[in-house]
């Protein structure tokens, strides 16, 4: 009878990957209280984590009615948008959660890979230096999101010493020993060993990704949904190309797709990847998939289920 017992174990069931599990307990807490955003906007990690983008929006726009001024349903909703290659409407979004939300990092981020989306790399860096240079909290991702962007940043502009030394600030425990990977850093592990490759430290690098293996792998330390492909990214930058393929083609076929062009052509993780037909292959079926759920996008758009706060002038 209690919702929060129950939000708790539809967590238990997503981490496992058990999701009718998950959507049962979500449903009773719907049941229970049907106006409880407990029983709404979590479900979206039910369609985020199996494909559906379409199904995870429309959980978004549904939270939203009960809880129009959370900024974190705000940004998801962006964020997709992102996903779905509909720059305009993520950008949109983005602007008025500015101007009518409270701040969230998630916006930061969103602005961020939107920049390096459009190609806007000195733009997407000032998000990024911003936000680690404050020591932002991180939210949903938001934090691996700015190290990536610096990532791509430096790489582009061979200032991979000046993103190491920001990184160290942000992250120092990823300078120190013994080193403590976990879900809130994965991300920004890898990112780092590559820029220290790219400095000739390899064996520094190597220590950075053998630990980011090891965290991945130990049972429930790693769920959340964005962090689905780092085993790929850190099997590629050591080397293990075959290896990091058959990874990315498991997560694909369970359903991966947030972030997908942001974890696959756009990552400089998998460049020794790039030319690799069967990555490239890979990366036509994530198109092909987003391509086929767009119309359903926007009939749900036509039909009112998925309206915006801003009016079409703005």
């Amino acid at each position: 009878m209690s919702t929060n017992v129950l939000f708790g174990l539809a967590r238990i069931h997503l981490a496992r990957e058990e999701f009718d599990q998950a959507a049962e307990a979500f449903a009773r807490i719907r049941q229970l209280d049907p106006a409880s955003v407990q029983g709404y906007g979590p479900v979206t990690e039910i369609y985020v984590r199996t494909g559906d983008l379409v199904q995870a929006m429309e959980w978004l726009f549904k939270a939203r009615r009960f809880d129009p001024d959370d900024t974190d349903i705000s940004n998801w909703i962006a964020m997709l948008y992102l996903d779905f290659g509909d720059f305009d409407s993520g950008r949109k979004w983005l602007h008025w959660i500015e101007q009518n939300q409270t701040y969230n990092p998630m916006n930061s981020s969103n602005f961020a890979m939107l920049n390096i989306y459009e190609g806007r790399l000195d733009d997407a860096k000032g998000y990024a230096r911003q936000l680690l240079e404050d020591h932002g909290q991180d939210r949903w991702g938001s934090d691996a999101a700015m190290v990536k962007t610096l990532l791509i940043w430096a790489l582009e502009q061979g200032q991979e010493a000046s993103a190491l030394e920001m990184i160290k600030q942000a992250h120092p425990e990823l300078f120190e020993q013994p080193l403590l990977i976990n879900a809130g850093n994965i991300l920004q592990a890898i990112d780092t060993a590559q820029l220290l490759q790219n400095e000739n430290r390899n064996d520094e690098a190597n220590v950075l990704l053998k630990a980011a293996i090891a965290a991945y792998e130990k049972p429930y330390e790693v769920t959340d949904m964005w962090l689905v492909p780092a085993k790929a990214y850190a099997l590629a930058l050591l080397g293990q190309k075959q290896a990091a393929l058959e990874e990315l083609r498991h997560q694909i076929d369970k359903g991966w797709r947030l972030h997908w062009r942001w974890g696959t052509e756009l990552n400089p993780n998998f460049e020794s990847l790039h030319n690799v037909p069967e990555f490239q292959a890979m990366v036509d079926i994530l198109r092909a998939d987003i391509a086929a759920q767009l119309p359903q996008l926007r009939a749900m758009e036509s039909s009112g289920e998925f309206t915006p706060p801003f009016g079409e002038e703005d």
